[in-house]
């Protein structure tokens, strides 16, 4: 039987806004377990009892959980993870994101192998996330296919630009700059006058440079409809009357339907040395999506070997996306009428597409 406790601060009655609605409500606590096998006495969580109609009332929610670090919460006993993270047969929860009603889940502990193809990415979180609290790292470059659109400037106090992941964001967000250099290295600066759109079965790959690896996004997943012509990314400058004025991209629902990811605690047993004492974000090509993980050395020698007139060509480049996997490191093209085959990326995938010219 559950029993709801009011905690130590008594019936305090507490508000909380958040970036779409508000909700006022009690601080209680109660016994909390996963599937009745994984329990934990003492979990504290505000029971709501008013909130706002805008999103709540217009949707049906069994709730808020929040699995944010443990600095953005209230304490250790309202933190998800910092309570339940110790319990699980590893510290970590996995977000898998489809764009229809059913589908979607949020595994703890494990990852569900037919949810993604190919091994899965690590990228530590840096330091300014200790103290910001989100799951954070720097971002190097943005990509057009193969074409850098845009890349972070330093200025004489080291401002760089760093992203959130966060499953709350329904779009991608970013600065005006970012947004700005975006829309014109894919030729809709004018979107307003509709003078560019795009198919979006033949739109050009964005590219998400981070920790030494591009992550590409196709362009069912970057534009906000099917119209080719609006970006799903929105602005989002930040606040001079902030404690930090440092940039902030957000990779919202975009990245997490492309990608299945994994939000990882430190752990003295992870396979990744980097994040045995350091939080850490996974990144695996999501199953049935067009996305692709690829290495930046691996994007240099395609080139390299494009400037030595071999003909895999700046237009062909998602082509060779399309053959990128991580199980094997092998790639077969047809290169003039030669085969060869190079050690430096992997498997050719089922549904490859061979180059010919």
């Amino acid at each position: 039987m559950s029993i709801v406790q009011p905690t130590d601060q008594g019936q305090d009655v507490i508000h909380i806004q958040f970036g779409q609605g508000d909700v006022t409500g009690c601080l209680v606590t109660d016994t909390v377990c996963m599937e009745n096998s994984v329990c934990k006495e003492d979990f504290a969580f505000l029971a709501a009892d008013d909130l706002s109609q805008d999103p709540f009332g217009d949707n049906t929610f069994d709730g808020v959980l929040g699995l944010g670090r443990a600095t953005l919460a209230s304490g250790d006993a309202f933190s998800f993870m910092s309570m339940f993270g110790p319990l699980l047969t590893a510290p970590f929860f996995a977000v898998y994101l489809v764009d229809h009603f059913t589908g979607s889940e949020i595994t703890f502990g494990e990852v569900d192998p037919d949810q993604y193809e190919g091994e899965i990415i690590w990228i530590p979180c840096s330091p300014a996330s200790a103290e910001s609290g989100y799951w954070q790292f720097a971002i190097e470059r943005i990509y057009k296919d193969d074409q850098v659109i845009y890349e972070p400037t330093y200025d004489k106090q080291n401002q760089h630009l760093e992203v959130v992941v966060d499953t709350g964001t329904s779009l991608m967000a970013a600065p005006d700059a970012v947004v700005d250099s975006i829309e014109k290295g894919l030729n809709l600066a004018d979107v307003s006058e509709f003078t560019t759109c795009y198919e979006i079965s033949t739109s050009p790959r964005l590219g998400l440079e981070v920790g030494g690896y591009i992550f590409y996004m196709p362009g069912e997943e970057y534009f906000a409809d099917e119209s080719g012509c609006t970006l799903a990314l929105m602005r989002a400058n930040p606040d001079p009357n902030a404690d930090t004025t440092d940039p902030l991209m957000i990779f919202g629902d975009p990245i997490l339907r492309a990608f299945m990811t994994v939000f990882h605690l430190p752990d003295p047993n992870h396979v990744d040395p980097r994040c045995h004492d350091n939080h850490c974000v996974g990144f695996a090509k999501a199953k049935n999506t067009n996305s692709a993980i690829l290495r930046v050395e691996d994007r240099e020698y395609i080139l390299e070997q494009s400037s030595k007139r071999i003909n895999i060509f700046s237009s062909h480049f998602s082509d060779v996306l399309r053959l990128i996997s991580y199980q094997h490191r092998n790639i077969f093209c047809f290169i003039g009428k030669s085969f060869q085959k190079k050690s430096f990326l992997k498997r050719v995938t089922d549904n490859s597409t061979l180059i010919t010219n």
